[in-house]
């Protein structure tokens, strides 16, 4: 590891091995110390949330909330590698750190645990003219969580730019990854279920013209 490390609150070891055994992808992770401290910053949410479980947290309520946060969170990263390995088999020159890709993908939604709280939502429901709605995103949030865990600063900057708030920073090769495949993993999911994109589903409004009526007393 290298870049910032060192803050790590206390942890319970047994908390750390129930969230990998959860994400059988950190396994591929190389360096020990880098798969631990991705363990640590879940459980260092789940420790501030009202969540019991990282099973328990939404993956994205309002684009499909039969998908969890690790359900996506392992697609991502599935993704992500297999993107990178693409690449780098036919285009040598483009070179992606494996451990560090692995990390972020994993730790991508890390602060929707804060973000996807119910108890805190209600608070800012009944006080958003004061906190915001929400005060802080889950990006920003989730590399809160990545720093107090004493994760690597590149994989901090995948946690925080990931979403829209890394179109104010030039992203990494791995962040550019991790960003394009989390929209794309949710897109395909989209498409595949409900024949919609996300804008579709934001706005309210799918933009496509309505099919034809059918001709009275006709076949479609």
């Amino acid at each position: 590891m290298n870049g910032q490390e060192e803050p790590d609150m206390e942890v319970d070891g047994g908390a750390i091995d129930a969230v990998l055994s959860a994400l059988p992808e950190a396994d591929e992770i190389q360096d020990p110390e880098l798969r631990r401290r991705v363990g640590s910053a879940f459980v260092l949410g789940l420790r501030e949330s009202s969540f019991s479980s990282i099973h328990d947290v939404p993956g994205e309520y309002d684009l499909d909330p039969s998908v969890n946060l690790v359900a996506h969170t392992r697609v991502v990263t599935a993704m992500a590698t297999a993107a990178a390995d693409a690449m780098q088999a036919r285009f040598p020159d483009v070179k992606v750190d494996r451990d560090t890709l692995i990390a972020g993908s994993l730790l991508h939604d890390v602060g929707k645990i804060y973000e996807y709280d119910r108890l805190r939502a209600a608070t800012w429901r009944d006080g958003r003219a004061r906190t915001g709605y929400p005060p802080i995103r889950h990006p920003i949030y989730g590399a809160h969580l990545a720093m107090a865990a004493g994760l690597p600063e590149a994989v901090v900057h995948i946690v925080a730019s990931h979403a829209a708030e890394g179109t104010r920073v030039r992203r990494s090769l791995e962040a550019t990854l991790v960003a394009t495949l989390d929209h794309i993993s949710w897109e395909l999911l989209l498409t595949a279920r409900r024949g919609l994109t996300i804008d579709d589903v934001r706005s309210g409004t799918p933009r496509i013209r309505s099919l034809p009526p059918r001709k009275s007393g006709g076949s479609a």
